[in-house]
């Protein structure tokens, strides 16, 4: 619907309110819109089309046509939808950032804004904008809101028409960029000190949209706001700046320190006049004086000194201000000369704080009197009625280090009323950029340096405290002002900048400064200047505490320092007060949450002298985070876990290479990139890749501790034999990235654990790790070494079977075929590159004087049987069971064995994830090769000075007779001796063999006259005696862990007369039980065929419980549950109680029949007795055998007992 209006178009150029809204007047064009739109000829052109109904009127075909001041109505939804965005739209700041950034771009350099150069910015730009440039953008921006909406209405949308008003829109939008690039470009200019008019073109110069590389993304362009011929002016224009500049400085005449010179500190008159000094500082610029003059200190270079006047002011409190006159000479800073008149407090409020606030108790003491005292002699306080004060705070004293006390009022209140800025103050971090090697140092201590900042009159009411009745307030910058830090750095920050010009390397921390220097005369000429500048502003250096001799190792802010060794160290003082608190959090009974945190806030101070700080702190700090502010605060009590008593007792056992660190880290040498998967890590270094899969209990951890085992086992890999280097790691992934950089992190108690392994291995091989983000995109070659691996499969047995072979031959030093994944020894050879590994094919290296396991590939298992024998390699070698193998017959004579392993035991890990177990009919042989035997006879050879590989005769007969004389029976004589024969024979020299075996067999024969061989036992000994024993030891809750183990077992050899191996093998896992029945299923036996199922069954014994195994083994079990971290019944009865194997079944069993009184006998005669006692009393021989587990083929009871008995082996024995 059209507006009203009848006047004519020519009204609308003579009307004022439009020549008012073409200069800016947002109010007059609202008013000139609805005035003149509906007077123009267009409303009259589409007057018809309108009255028929349409919603929107065409569009001009160009901006020269006469614009369409008709006034639309649009459909209701159309109206909602435009006032929706007329609004305005207000979304956070992150909300706004993400949605701009998922906006579609043009691929051309013009879809972003404009760049400004670092160079052409000023540090403190400020785009200022007039209202009236304000109002033309905001109607620029609504013009184009409605040209986009009548564009998207029904009529036009979709036709002709829709381009030509997008098109309008798009012209407005290019008049508003025009409008901000003239602001930003004028606001840049006055940025760096150019008026707008020394460029020309700023204002009407378009941007030229030339495409440049964006000098800190790679693949982005950009365009730049300023022209290239602009940015040459502009470069002139600075050039020409600094050349006046200079010019400027070279007009300044320096002089020499006046010897009297005075300025009256209430009439603030300087007299000047040139006295001769008694040490001129600088050479005078004035080349007719230089001639002239005798320079006396040649130490100091050529520079300006301002003309100080020497004042004579109190040592008083908010002394500074009598020094304003000097202060001026070398800062124009607005803010620190009136802050040095007075400083004002910033309080949130314009009018402060309007109504009397009265916090403080009264405090009373001679303590807290004297340092009242002390302040009014000094003139930091005053005494004012108690009428007067709008502001009354507690006080309290700090322990200083000199034994004095430090008053500090609690301003905790009125700090709540003032505004705190952030400010950046200096420390010891600025030590690596400014010490050399064997530098030198010194220090300066000011003395009540926060005093001599005066407060401004005004100010005064509000820092006010009371002592004993009477009312103080502060006329100096009180301790515990929340602003008092930042003001300080501020007022002192110009005189550090004004030495710094003369080549003095200082750090300033608040009273603290720091001189450092490459030789002692420059620090002494440093020291020289510094201190006459300091006492010209007013300060007070106090000599007590400063160090003011040249040394090369000084104690600053809490940590020493030393210049010969470029470390920082914690002092002596400092490590006994760390370990003393230690011991008080392992030694106290009650730990209050504030003494943990004194003790973190202790470990926090020393971080740059100790790479262990923060490491060794986070499980103390995590016990911090459950303490409540509205409780109890600080002062609950808290239970300190494991890991952080663990960390307390690391302090307490610190040695002093924990307390010491270096100052300067070696450069980036390598570059490391990381990455983890579900299936295994990779890595990527110099050209190179690897990776590995992860281990069964890895592959349960969550991807961000993965990350950092993947981290770790990067950094294994590429930095092994290196040390004292800089690593870059860079991962995708922000967790692990952080809790490497800050060692470690108190939310996730996993990644922690992690963290600390990575350092752990860092610190100790000295490689300096700084962790980095790289895109996952460009992380593509340790991704996919995480992904995709080298090997088809891998075979491995299960470890309780390895753990039972360790058992029986002994624990293996080196897996010589493994990868990190199934090694089942510490140390092991891997196929590829691996963190860990001794190195890659077991082959290249020696295996002389090891004792190792190999499951080497079928195909190798020759090579490696060649190999041990070559060598004398201790080792157990698992293989096929196959006897049609080459090298079968050479293991039946060199090798013990072999034990038979079910296919159930073994794995092999294919491709990917899979983990499979080997077919149950598929059967593994495990061999002995000793190495000891060949030990002896290369010792022997090398005694005797002969080839090992080629002895004659007598020295293989004479090494036999030297070792039967050592004790050994024939059976290891006969080991020696085919150890001989098989290692020449693997060295390929049968004729020796040849020629020994007539010496041979006379030596064996003389060798069964000289050591015949013993008869064994006959006898058995008595079960009733055991039984006896198990009797006595009741009842069970009074048995010590040892005896109640003893007794368990021997209850169950005799009950069921099984070996120890199987014995052993009892696993919960395998276990099924009724309320009379407790079954224990075995699969692998040593005289039972594979895959055949056998069973131990204990019966409860109701008649006697002393005797019923299975009232025995219901209180075993409950008695190990809290310790039980296996599958396996029987347990260990020491810590870390873990599963044990035939051995120790066997030694238990010895054990236990000594206390039972029956010596003499073996564990393994419990069998013999036992069926022998059954077969006694009349068991079955068909039940003797199946309790037993021997064949019923050729058995030795099937000759003498036949009679059969309708009752179970237990029952035969207990009764």
């Amino acid at each position: 619907m059209v507006s009203d209006g009848s006047s004519s178009s020519s009204d609308s150029e003579s009307d004022p309110s439009v020549v008012d809204a073409r200069r800016g007047d947002g109010r007059a064009r609202s008013r000139s819109r609805e005035t003149t739109r509906s007077r123009t000829p267009t409303s009259e052109v589409y007057a018809e089309v309108l009255g028929a109904g349409v919603v929107a009127p065409a569009a001009p075909p160009d901006l020269e046509d006469a614009v369409s001041k008709v006034r639309v109505n649009l459909t209701e939804g159309d109206l909602h939808k435009h006032r929706g965005f007329a609004k305005g739209s207000a979304p956070g700041s992150r909300e706004r950032e993400a949605w701009m950034d998922s906006l579609p771009l043009v691929n051309d350099v013009s879809a972003m804004a404009p760049r400004l150069e670092k160079g052409i910015r000023g540090r403190d730009m400020k785009v200022n904008m007039s209202e009236r440039q304000i109002i033309g953008i905001h109607d620029g921006l609504f013009s184009a809101l409605n040209l986009i909406t009548l564009s998207n209405v029904d009529n036009i949308r979709g036709t002709v028409e829709e381009a030509k008003y997008r098109d309008r829109a798009q012209r407005v939008i290019s008049l508003l960029i025009q409008d901000v690039t003239v602001i930003r470009r004028e606001s840049a200019l006055t940025s760096i000190g150019l008026p707008p008019g020394t460029v020309s073109g700023i204002r009407k110069r378009t941007l030229d949209l030339v495409s440049e590389n964006h000098p800190s993304l790679d693949n982005e362009t950009v365009h730049n706001l300023f022209t290239s011929d602009m940015l040459e002016d502009i470069k002139k224009a600075l050039k020409k700046k600094e050349k006046e500049k200079k010019a400027e400085n070279r007009s300044v005449v320096s002089f020499h320190i006046p010897k009297v010179v005075t300025v009256s500190p209430k009439s603030k008159s300087v007299t000047p006049g040139v006295i001769e000094s008694e040490a001129p500082l600088s050479k005078s610029v004035n080349p007719i004086e230089q001639e002239n003059k005798n320079f006396q200190n040649n130490a100091i270079e050529s520079f300006i000194v301002p003309k100080f006047a020497e004042i004579q002011a109190p040592l008083t409190a908010g002394r500074l201000k009598h020094f304003i006159c000097n202060w001026k000479l070398i800062t124009r800073d607005r803010w620190v000369l009136k802050t040095i008149k007075g400083y004002s407090l910033p309080f949130k409020s314009a009018r402060g704080i309007r109504s009397p606030r009265y916090r403080a108790p009264k405090i009373t003491g001679e303590v807290i009197e004297k340092e009242a005292q002390e302040l009014l002699a000094k003139k930091a306080v005053f005494k004012i009625r108690k009428t007067k004060a709008r502001w009354i705070s507690p006080i309290f004293l700090v322990p200083k280090k000199d034994g004095s006390q430090r008053p500090v009022i609690n301003l905790k209140g009125l700090n709540k009323k003032v505004i705190v800025k952030h400010f950046k103050m200096e420390n010891l971090l600025m030590v690596k950029d400014l010490i050399t090697k064997d530098a030198f140092m010194a220090k300066m201590d000011m003395k009540d340096a926060y005093f001599g900042v005066p407060i401004k009159h005004k100010y005064r009411k509000y820092l006010c405290f009371q002592v004993n009745g009477q009312m103080y307030a502060f006329r100096a910058l009180p301790f515990g002002l929340a602003t008092a830090p930042r003001v300080y750095t501020k007022v002192i920050r110009p005189i550090a900048a004004f030495l710094r010009k003369f080549g003095i390397n200082l750090i300033v921390y608040l009273d603290d400064w720091l001189f450092l220097a490459d030789t002692a005369e420059k620090l002494k000429s440093d020291l020289k200047l510094a201190s006459l500048v300091l006492t010209a502003l007013g300060l007070i250096i106090n000599k007590e505490k400063s160090i003011l001799t040249p040394t090369q190792k000084i104690e600053f802010l809490g940590l020493e320092i030393d210049s010969t060794t470029l470390c920082f160290s914690v002092p002596i003082s400092k490590r006994e007060r760390i370990k003393y608190q230690a011991k008080a959090l392992l030694n106290s009974s009650i730990t209050k949450a504030r003494t943990v945190a004194q003790f973190c806030g202790l470990l926090a101070s020393i971080k740059l002298a100790s790479d262990y700080s923060a490491l060794k702190a986070r499980f103390l700090q995590k016990m911090l985070k459950g303490v409540s502010y509205k409780a109890k605060g600080f002062d609950c009590v808290l239970n300190l876990s494991t890991d952080a008593i663990a960390e307390a007792e690391f302090w307490v056992n610190a040695k002093s290479e924990v307390f010491s660190r270096r100052i300067l880290v070696p450069p980036i040498s390598m570059v490391v990139r990381t990455d983890a998967s579900l299936l295994g890590w990779g890595c990527a270094f110099n050209g190179q890749k690897t990776g590995g899969r992860w281990n069964l209990e890895e592959a349960k951890l969550h991807i961000n501790v993965l990350e950092l085992r993947a981290a770790l086992f990067g950094l294994q890999l590429a930095c092994k034999g290196i040390k004292d280097v800089g690593i870059r790691l860079e991962s995708d992934n922000i967790s692990a990235i952080a809790y490497i950089n800050k060692r470690g992190g108190t939310k996730s108690h996993d990644l922690l654990t992690a963290a600390q392994e990575v350092w752990k291995w860092a610190l100790e091989n000295r490689i300096y790790v700084i962790a980095s983000h790289i895109p996952g995109i460009k992380n593509t070659d340790a991704d996919s070494a995480s992904r995709k691996f080298s090997e088809n499969c891998e075979w491995e047995l299960n470890q309780n079977t390895v753990l039972r072979l360790f058992d029986k031959w002994g624990v293996a030093d080196v897996d010589l075929f493994a990868s990190r994944a199934n090694r089942k020894c510490e140390k092991y050879y891997s196929f590829q590159s691996e963190p860990g590994a001794l190195g890659t094919d077991a082959f290249a290296f020696s295996w002389q004087g090891i004792k190792a396991y190999a499951f080497p590939p079928f195909s190798l298992v020759g090579k490696t049987l060649q190999k041990a024998l070559s060598e004398g390699t201790s080792l157990i070698l698992v293989t096929p069971d196959w006897t049609s193998m080459p090298s079968w017959s050479k293991l039946i004579s060199v090798a013990e064995g072999p034990v038979l392993i079910n296919g159930n035991n073994a794995f092999i890990a294919l491709a990917g994830d899979d983990r499979k177990c080997l077919d149950r009919n598929f059967h593994l042989a495990a061999w002995n090769i000793c190495s000891s035997v060949l030990r002896k006879w290369h010792k022997f050879c090398a005694n005797h000075e002969i080839d090992s590989k080629n002895p004659s005769p007598q020295f293989i007969i004479n090494f036999l007779q030297e070792v039967g004389d050592s004790g050994i029976g024939q059976s290891a004589i006969g080991t020696h001796r085919a150890a001989i024969t098989s290692l020449l024979t693997a060295a390929g020299n049968s004729e020796a063999i040849k020629a020994a075996e007539p010496f041979l067999a006379r030596f064996s024969k003389g060798l069964l006259r000289t050591k015949p061989t013993d008869p064994k036992r006959s006898d058995i000994w008595d079960v009733d005696e055991a039984l006896n024993w198990i009797r006595k030891c009741w009842p069970l809750e009074s048995l010590s862990p040892k005896i109640l183990t003893l007794r368990t077992v021997l209850l169950l050899a005799l009950c069921s007369p099984k070996r120890a191996n199987e014995l052993a093998a009892f696993s919960l896992d395998k276990f099924k039980k009724s309320p009379t029945v407790w079954e224990f299923r075995l699969v692998i036996t040593k005289n039972r065929g594979f895959g055949t199922p056998h069973e131990a069954r204990y019966l409860k014994f109701p008649e006697d419980k002393s005797l019923c195994p299975v009232e025995n083994l219901e209180y075993y079990l409950k008695f190990t549950e809290p310790l039980r971290k296996t599958d396996k019944l029987l347990l260990s009865y020491q810590k870390p109680y873990g599963s044990i194997g035939s051995s120790t079944i066997s030694r238990w069993l010895k054990f236990a029949l000594a206390e039972a009184g029956i010596e003499g006998f073996t564990g393994h005669s419990t069998r013999s007795a036992a069926t022998s006692a059954a077969a006694a009393k009349g068991l079955s021989t068909a039940h003797i055998l199946s309790a037993a587990n021997w064949s019923t083929r050729g058995s030795t009871f099937q000759k003498f007992y036949c009679k059969e008995v309708d009752q179970s082996f237990q029952e035969t024995i207990l009764g």
